[in-house]
């Protein structure tokens, strides 16, 4: 509940100034030195995500859309193979010829594929720091938002997500998280 006040307040916070523009960004206290350090460092992230999210998300961004879309499916459906097979106790497959690099390799590749709880983390870690400075985020997440291009990325992840919305993958996802925390 503590989580939900705190976004909705920065939520408030950021459409307030959206509304009234001359009041946008870091409101200073006594340490004006700090703060403004911070502010513009906060800013300075501000500025480099509204432009990778104005490249990613224009007409030219739309191979890179969907080949980010593409890889982040598969992916997900490479851990949830993944946890199947350890679920069932299968070792990973190793291909015949393969040296211990290339098995040490592969091994590594999943383990540095994301889990349900690595997702759940860079979503909180996204909500923290929009929190930090609502005044400076909102205008990039309103602009992002705003086009076109992120609503069709939003339907095709949804569709994704619904082709892959079965009750044993659920299962097998929340039986991770549970283990992870």
């Amino acid at each position: 509940a503590k989580k939900v006040a705190e976004t909705l307040a920065g939520i408030a916070e950021g459409i307030g100034s959206l509304a009234c523009p001359s009041r946008a960004g870091f409101d200073s206290g006594s340490d004006l030195d700090s703060n403004a350090a911070r502010a513009r460092e906060m800013q300075a992230v501000a500025d480099a995500v509204d432009d990778a999210l104005s490249h990613v998300l224009s007409p030219e961004g739309a191979v890179l859309r969907a080949s980010l879309t593409r890889d982040a499916f598969a992916a997900a459906d490479r851990h949830v193979e993944r946890l199947a097979r350890e679920e069932a106790g299968e070792e990973e497959e190793e291909e015949e010829g393969a040296t211990s690099a290339d098995t040490s390799a592969s091994s590594r590749r999943h383990r540095d594929l994301l889990a349900a709880s690595d997702v759940l983390a860079l979503v909180e870690a996204a909500r923290k720091t929009y929190v930090r400075a609502p005044k400076v985020w909102t205008p990039v997440v309103a602009a992002a938002a705003a086009k076109r291009e992120a609503s069709e990325i939003a339907a095709e992840t949804a569709r994704g997500v619904a082709a892959r919305l079965t009750r044993e993958n659920l299962r097998l996802l929340a039986r991770d998280a549970l283990r992870k925390r």
